[in-house]
């Protein structure tokens, strides 16, 4: 059962376009490099002799080590490895958070200018899940939205126009690419847990996708956190467990007991294999 999910499905679903929380958000990789790690192990050479294409499974470790803990700067090289990934059922508001990166990376958007948002689903919050009288006024005041928004367009108000009355919780549709650089510097914000819900399950939807096709490149994208060891705790958001560390480092957990971070549908175990049956000793 995947970690992004379960914390929604015990609520009552009270509209049929209705998602709660997570429950509708997919990431998928649907590009990629043939072999990133040629890409950027060649970069790093590119500036010394002797000229060299091809790399054993260890130099390949020592490097992606070496960039992990700061020993190496691969800034150059890390700009030629592109993703590129569609996204489905995120709101409106956390569209806005995502398209924020403006260096390395590129975006298309669902339209608003078909006329047919009022058929979308629509994205309610956990903290209002909770409360069951809130949560009924939430659904009711976006049914009536949608109501009015395709009652609008039949007196003649152009979808251009219309769409200015719906909510922020409309589930969209995304194509978004990025060069690894950029990624990397985007998941140390967002895979904090002093991130708002739904960015942080997106990015860390965004590195499980990364995992899964190259190991260890996905180990790269991690939180500013768990790279520096801390960060500003916020009230309700997180909390620091004093008597814990991660090889030396503070740890900062979200509410759900996870590392900052680091909270997974890929297990520990799963990781291991991974990592270590991309590059056998």
């Amino acid at each position: 059962m995947s970690i992004y999910k379960e914390p929604y499905e015990k609520f009552e679903k009270l509209h049929p376009l209705e998602l709660r929380g997570t429950e509708g958000m997919a990431v998928k990789l649907i590009d990629f490099p043939s072999n990133p790690y040629l890409a950027i192990l060649t970069g790093q050479k590119a500036s010394w002799r002797p000229w060299q294409l091809e790399f054993t499974p260890e130099e390949i470790r020592e490097t992606i080590d070496g960039i992990s803990k700061g020993k190496i700067w691969a800034g150059q090289s890390l700009e030629s490895i592109n993703f590129t990934f569609a996204i489905q059922n995120i709101s409106r508001a956390c569209t806005h958070q995502l398209v924020r990166i403006r260096i390395g990376a590129g975006f298309m958007q669902e339209s608003g200018r078909e006329g047919r948002w009022h058929q979308a689903p629509f994205i309610t919050p956990l903290t209002i899940l909770e409360d069951q009288d809130i949560h009924q006024k939430y659904v009711d005041g976006i049914v009536d939205m949608y109501d009015w928004y395709e009652e609008v367009q039949k007196h003649g108000v152009p979808p251009q126009d219309a769409r200015s009355m719906m909510p922020h919780a409309i589930a969209q549709n995304m194509w978004m690419t990025i060069n690894m650089r950029a990624l990397m510097e985007w998941c140390s914000k967002r895979l904090c847990c002093n991130m708002q819900w739904e960015i942080n399950t997106l990015a860390r939807m965004v590195r499980d996708e990364v995992i899964l096709k190259f190991p260890h490149l996905g180990v790269l994208l991690k939180s500013h956190c768990v790279r520096e060891g801390g960060h500003k705790v916020k009230d309700n958001t997180n909390y620091y467990d004093p008597g814990a560390t991660n090889n030396g480092n503070k740890v900062y957990w979200d509410l759900e007991g996870n590392m900052c971070g680091q909270a997974s549908n890929i297990g520990e175990d799963q990781l291991n294999d991974l990592l270590t049956n991309e590059f056998p000793v």
